[in-house]
């Protein structure tokens, strides 16, 4: 029952997002700026709204709803889009981060591989926005030392067996 309940809010959220998207792309030529900057607030309150409510599930599932939600974003709002994708990079960042942690350095290694897309397109959609930049080299910095880590815990650990 609850998956279902999981679901059903999901699909809720993205209908939210894709009504969203559609009012600003055709409000655009029609409407002022301030509605315009007032449905890009809403807009952001909804993302993080949904980000909430993902905040007691695993990493795992969470990696997987925000995917979806990030295929669904469009260039209509780069500053949301690019927090969207932030957010992605970090969940799959700290999904490797515990597999590591449980020696599973094949997954950690997987998962930083993870962290690349959406890191390139948060930066794509962020270009303006310095503190995105900012996340973003940081942890770039961090997916490379920890993907490099997780190589080297690997062929430690293949050597060991040898």
């Amino acid at each position: 029952m609850r998956k279902q309940k999981e679901e059903t809010v999901v699909h809720h959220f993205k209908e939210a997002l894709r009504h969203y998207q559609y009012a600003f792309l055709h409000g655009d030529k029609c409407k002022d700026s301030q509605w315009i900057s007032d449905l890009k607030s809403k807009y952001s309150d909804c993302v993080d709204d949904l980000e909430s409510f993902f905040s007691d599930f695993s990493l795992a599932i969470r990696i997987r709803y925000l995917s979806q939600i990030a295929n669904l974003m469009s260039d209509s709002v780069p500053e949301v889009t690019a927090n969207v994708y932030l957010r992605l990079t970090e969940h799959n960042f700290h999904e490797g981060i515990n597999a590591w942690q449980k020696g599973d350095y094949l997954k950690c290694k997987n998962q930083m591989a993870e962290c690349h897309f959406p890191m390139h397109e948060a930066r794509r959609y962020g270009h303006g926005q310095c503190d995105i930049l900012q996340e973003i080299d940081v942890l770039e910095n961090d997916v490379h030392m920890h993907m490099c880590i997780a190589e080297s815990s690997k062929s430690r650990q293949t050597g060991e067996w040898c």
